[in-house]
């Protein structure tokens, strides 16, 4: 009587498992298959067939209140694709957005059932730090222009990819030995990286991070000394390996800063860019209905690689309108309603927050949650926080959802980007 029992747990156990692997797999894909692909569509296609696998052998639990604020939201995303009558690629890009916190939910569900899934994720951070460092130092012979790096194909990218990944590395309490040595030369590594690239958007959002994990975590506290150093020496190193690029290098950044004769040269012309799309934005009612996913291509104002306008907010506008803004962050109200209460102070609770306080950062100054792999990340932290103990749940409002009609959506964005493909 009781070995079917056990059988039957050991196969939920190789579920949950091949969930964890599988969630690694993405998490690794996620930086090695962006490379500008417009809308990303590998990446959402790796996205999509986890999710359409996941929903299959895990039911979805959901509020009632955020499920509307969630119908509300995305009923208008649609709309605004509609509107911008070319619904097909602007869908294709909203659709990131769309099945993100089904993406938490699913992702939460996995952490909860494999609590070593976040320390795997963290070995997994610190060999993507150390693989693309290797790639780096492989193909530095045939580099002509550093500007268009050989991971990413731009060097600001290659900023904050690596950026996202060093967060993961500021705790190891919980690895054994050998793994805390392989965490602490990746994150040391990565520091270089940052330094060498010079991004100053994503070395000021890192440091919020670090910031935000020393303030919540008391292990982190402790060693805020040997971080400070450990980043100055990073900052030496990087300077012994600059290949000479004016934009590049943590000097040359805190020159362009220090000699800026006007603040749009200090933001390296973003009040100029932010100017010139709420401008566009005042034209006709795009600013109500927005121009649908990849608006501000739509709008006329993309120029070589400035395709997005660098702000978050600035980009929901022009992809939604004003009114999609409002849906949107009540969205999100309603979402994390079921978090308060929540102990940060943990170290996974710390390490989301940070993710979270480095992509709204990013976000806002540089892009960063207008590419798929950041929002991936963005998911994964949220599923942190969701599957810590100790949250408020409020059970008579929740709903299981079917995964029938999620199943059903699932395809039909996996066809629309199919065909833009």
């Amino acid at each position: 009587m009781h070995l079917p029992e056990l059988s039957e747990m050991n196969v939920e156990r190789r579920y949950d498992w091949l969930a964890a692997g599988l969630l690694i797999a993405l998490f690794v894909f996620s930086w090695k298959a962006t490379r500008f692909y417009g809308v990303d569509t590998p990446l959402f296609l790796a996205l999509g067939t986890f999710c359409l696998w996941r929903v299959g052998q895990s039911p979805v639990a959901i509020t009632k209140p955020a499920l509307k604020a969630y119908l509300l939201w995305a009923g208008w995303v649609i709309f605004s694709d509609f509107y911008s009558a070319q619904f097909a690629p602007a869908f294709a890009r909203d659709s990131h957005w769309l099945l993100l916190p089904l993406f938490a939910l699913l992702c939460a569900a996995i952490l909860r059932d494999v609590p070593a899934l976040v320390s795997l994720l963290r070995l997994t951070a610190a060999a993507s730090v150390i693989t693309i460092a290797l790639h780096l130092i492989i193909a530095a012979p045939d580099v002509s222009n550093w500007i268009r790096e050989p991971v990413f194909g731009h060097v600001r990218y290659l900023s904050m990819a690596v950026g996202v990944l060093v967060i993961w590395l500021y705790d190891d309490e919980q690895l054994g030995k050998v793994a805390r040595i392989v965490v602490s030369v990746a994150r040391f590594t990565g520091l270089v990286i940052l330094c060498w690239a010079g991004g100053r958007g994503v070395l000021l959002a890192l440091a919020a991070a670090i910031l935000v994990q020393i303030t919540l975590f008391a292990n982190a506290r402790r060693r805020a000394l040997v971080f400070v150093l450990e980043g100055i020496l990073a900052a030496g190193v990087s300077e012994l390996i600059s290949v000479g690029h004016a934009p590049m290098g943590l000097v040359n950044s805190l020159s362009r800063s220090v000699t800026a004769e006007t603040a749009d040269g200090l933001s390296s012309a973003r009040l100029t860019l932010w100017s010139s799309t709420l401008k566009r934005l005042g034209d006709g009612m795009g600013l109500w209905f927005g121009w649908g996913g990849n608006g501000f291509i739509r709008m006329g104002l993309a120029r070589g690689f400035i395709f997005h306008p660098h702000n978050v907010v600035l980009q929901i506008l022009t992809d939604w309108g004003a009114v999609g803004l409002l849906l949107f962050a009540n969205f999100l109200r309603v979402a994390i309603r079921p978090l308060t209460g929540l102990n940060l102070s943990t170290s996974n609770a710390a390490l989301a927050i940070s993710i979270i306080a480095y992509s709204l950062i990013t976000g806002m100054i540089d892009g960063g949650l207008y590419h798929p792999q950041f929002l991936i990340c963005v998911g994964i932290a949220f599923a942190i926080l969701l599957a810590q103990p100790g949250k408020t749940d409020v059970k008579p409002s929740t709903l299981v959802i079917s995964p029938a009609p999620m199943i059903l959506v699932i395809l039909v964005m996996l066809v629309t980007h199919l065909r833009m493909f």
